[in-house]
């Protein structure tokens, strides 16, 4: 006659459960440690970590898509000259590409990038420029940010929204000064042209 337990269960029902689960869990994590080993997480390559992160220093601008304006992104690095359409390459910086509003554009988005290879000790200084306004906006508004990295992170220290009235206007989004790659103080935006610094027509 079989015993019964506190559950209500026969021992032999117990004792059967047990000996039928246990090395089922065995199993179960041994199969589940073998996947792990045989189909380990990817890791980032050195490649990919370049693709995400193409620099030091990431600049961007944006202002309405669908719109015929072309607004020029500026930036320069300490002892270098500035970078823009007419300079597309420094020490330091590189115009990824001039958007020139609806000519030569596919996509209809507006935009421009410049990164930064290095960081060097000094002041740096953001800039926009209204080249050209042919959709005839009274106001062009345009979105910019400002990028240092820090190994895979990304920080943002300087972000500022303006608005451009006038074909020729150019108005600073920031100056700021790096050390050791690192931001000291407070960046600022005191007018410092850098399009007429390379003679751009």
């Amino acid at each position: 006659m079989n015993k019964w337990d506190d559950d209500g269960q026969t021992t032999t029902g117990t004792m059967l459960s047990d000996v039928l689960f246990n090395p089922g869990m065995i199993f179960f994590m041994l199969f589940l440690m073998v996947l792990v080993f045989v189909n380990p997480p990817k890791k980032q390559t050195q490649a990919e970590a370049v693709v995400k992160m193409p620099g030091n220093i990431m600049v961007w601008i944006r202002w309405p898509d669908y719109v015929d304006v072309d607004v020029d992104l500026w930036a320069r690095a300490p002892d270098d000259r500035p970078v823009g359409y007419s300079n597309r390459a420094g020490n330091a910086f590189n115009l990824l590409r001039d958007d020139l509003g609806n000519t030569r554009d596919t996509t209809k988005l507006n935009y421009e990038v410049i990164f930064g290879r290095d960081m060097p000790d000094g002041q740096y200084t953001v800039n926009v420029h209204l080249f050209r306004n042919g959709s005839q906006l009274t106001e062009v508004p345009v979105e910019a940010d400002v990028f240092i990295s820090y190994g895979s992170r990304a920080e943002s220290i300087a972000k500022k929204k303006v608005v451009l009235t006038q074909v020729g206007q150019e108005i600073t989004i920031a100056n700021f000064f790096l050390e050791n790659g690192k931001l000291v103080g407070k960046p600022d935006d005191t007018h410092t042209p850098l399009r007429a610094a390379v003679g751009g027509p």
